[in-house]
């Protein structure tokens, strides 16, 4: 088998066109690699020196609990608020639920589903109050579900390790070890308790939906095990983001943000701070002064205290995934919710959608509908799956098993079909590009298909889908309306940051929508941004602004790619280089339009920042390990 393998890599080197292309192949490949190019964005250790022996860099080191634990103040401060009385009563509230026996608490769902129907049926026949025929159907069902729990005779702590979904991702992915989930005893108390409260609940269905209150109570046990572990919010953060509204994932970041700083303060988390991240607060420092000094302050404040609280995931995922196995979680969960949303995605195209928005009809008479998942825009949606199929390829490159990389092949294909249902030009530019850099990165020999592909393009543009050759060779044309409409638009715009180059406007479509008529051209009298995200940040936010926000990106930019010449640890050099592609993605396709118009896109984009920095931390840290 190796000599057939030689034999064929021998015959390929030794063919005339093959040959040709390993030898152009290798050549650019050296002559890249000692690039001046190659040497700027590899060079981090020059700003991170600078940053560790700067003043900056002793404070934040005195303020992170991992150095000086033996204060005075900082003890005693972490003593009271862990012997507080709120703590104690949460410790003793989690222990009594994990300890009590599942046969309660399927009879406070059988107490709670029977009295709902019942209430239901009152409330349907004698008038009573609001009677919606989903809570009778609540009611059975919850009715049905409390059989088998009424059977059991196990606590949840026995049961919970074994469980196959809510175990599995506790353990495996939340990296909850099962001595803090198994208790050594069982409770035989509160029976009573648990009928009370599901009687108590089934007559709340007379004023509240059942279906409320059954999400209110997961979102309680949700709330509670991310306070005992805040890298649950981290991974609820990066999971929930494509199906939550803005403002309750403002609420997710904020609850992880509060649970991580009180772990903090009692010593259990550490905080980590350098170069790249000092950038990183600076934008949020003139994101917040961008608000206060806005020509719409009412609204442009909000828009700012929206940023800086989705920013925020940044420090969290950065100090919270602290190991290389949370990173892996991070991406599974990430991927996971990438499928759901690609097959949503298609499904749309086929039976949800019917007629065909955001196209010119005249130009794109072949493109039936475009696709938004959960995300209300197609070219949002694009901007969530080209920042996010990265991290599915990354996982088929990895060292996974046979079984896993088939599936993230299976999720990358579908993802890249809702991709294309998007019809999103500058998501397709944006992924393309950052697709090659993906591959060239990932194997020089992926230059010799490049060239091969260049050079078999002319013959198979004929058989490519005629509709796809359209849309995306439409890029640039000005007949195109959201060409034209969009370059109006930056031509407005180039003449706010004529006027206001320094300063800025502020924040939030508020702030803009006064300026933007001064300077609007005609036939274009109304934009709520300027339809290219580096414009907008200028802007919005001055030069100073927008130079912040290109260090910010290039630091992390430099940081992964150093490691990535210099690093170790494989897996983790995919992992980053994957989220720096999807970074670049979009950055690509913020030429054509202002991404952050939609507050989750800019959410997943610092995500996206933090896990490429992580990554790279990770493995850096567990290299240091294996040194010492």
């Amino acid at each position: 088998m190796n000599t057939k393998k030689r034999s064929l890599k021998t015959l390929m080197h030794e063919s005339l066109i093959f040959g040709f292309l390993f030898y152009i192949s290798d050549f650019l490949c050296e002559k890249f690699k000692s690039s001046r190019i190659v040497q700027y964005f590899t060079s981090y250790d020059f700003y991170r020196r600078k940053y560790e022996t700067s003043l900056l860099s002793g404070i934040v080191g005195k303020i992170s609990p991992g150095i000086k634990r033996r204060h005075k103040v900082k003890f005693a401060v972490s003593g009271a608020i862990e012997n507080s009385f709120i703590v104690q009563k949460y410790k003793a509230l989690i222990n009594s639920l994990l300890c009590r026996k599942i046969s309660y608490t399927g009879g406070g769902i059988l107490t709670f589903g029977i009295t709902t129907a019942v209430v239901y049926l009152v409330n349907r026949y004698l008038h009573l109050g609001r009677s919606e025929l989903s809570d009778f159907v609540m009611g059975i069902v919850m009715l049905i579900a409390s059989l088998p729990l009424i059977m059991s005779r196990q606590s949840w702590s026995s049961v919970i390790p074994k469980s196959r979904i809510v175990g599995g991702f506790l353990c495996n992915l939340a990296d909850f070890r099962e001595d803090e989930i198994r208790r050594a005893h069982t409770t035989g108390h509160g029976f009573k308790r648990s009928l009370l409260i599901g009687f108590l609940l089934g007559l709340a269905t007379s004023f509240i939906s059942g279906a409320y209150i059954v999400l209110g109570l997961v979102g309680l046990i949700a709330v509670a095990v991310i306070i005992y572990k805040p890298e649950v919010g981290c991974l609820a953060i990066v999971g929930l983001l494509p199906f939550l509204p803005t403002m309750m994932l403002c609420a997710l970041v904020a609850l992880t943000a509060v649970s991580y700083i009180l772990k903090l303060i009692r010593g259990k988390r550490t905080f980590r701070f350098e170069a790249s991240d000092l950038f990183v607060v600076l934008f949020m420092a003139i994101l917040l002064l961008g608000g206060l000094s806005s020509l719409s302050v009412s609204s442009s404040i909000k828009s700012a205290a929206v940023f800086i609280c989705l920013m925020t995931s940044y420090f969290l995922i950065t100090n919270l995934v602290t190991t290389t196995k949370m990173i892996r979680s991070l991406s599974v969960v990430t991927v996971a919710s990438l499928l759901i949303c690609s097959l949503y995605g298609i499904y749309q195209n086929y039976f949800g959608i019917s007629e065909a928005a955001w196209l010119d009809s005249d130009m794109f008479s072949e493109i039936e509908t475009r696709v938004y998942s959960t995300f209300g825009n197609p070219n949002v949606f694009g901007e969530y799956l080209i920042m996010v199929i990265p991290i599915a390829l990354a996982l088929l490159f990895t060292k996974q098993s046979a079984k896993n990389r088939f599936a993230a092949l299976c999720i990358a294909g579908i993802s890249g079909i809702a991709l294309i249902f998007t019809w999103s030009r500058g998501a397709w530019l944006g992924f393309g590009i950052s697709m090659i850099l993906f591959f060239l990165l990932l194997s020089r020999r992926t230059m010799i298909v490049y060239m091969g592909g260049i050079m078999c393009l002319p013959f198979a543009l004929p058989y490519l889908p005629s509709s796809i050759v359209t849309r995306f060779t439409s890029i640039g044309n000005l007949a195109d309306t959201s060409t034209n409409y969009r370059v109006s638009i930056w031509k407005a715009a180039v003449r706010m940051i004529y006027d206001h180059p320094l300063s800025g406007i502020g924040i939030g479509e508020g702030a803009f929508a006064i300026m933007y008529q001064n300077y609007s051209l005609s036939g274009i009298e109304a934009a709520p941004h300027s339809h290219m995200l580096y414009l907008q940040i200028w802007i919005e936010t001055g030069l100073v602004g927008l130079v912040v926000f290109l260090m910010t990106v290039l630091l992390i930019f430099k940081k992964v790619f150093a490691y990535y010449r210099n690093g170790t640890n494989t897996e983790m050099k995919i992992v980053s280089l994957a989220a720096v592609c999807g970074i670049t993605a979009i950055l690509i396709q913020g030429f054509t339009d202002y991404v952050w118009y939609n507050y989750r896109v800019f959410a997943l984009f610092w995500i996206m920042c933090a896990f490429a920095v992580s990554a790279v931390r990770c493995a850096q840290k567990e290299e240091a390990t294996v040194q010492y």
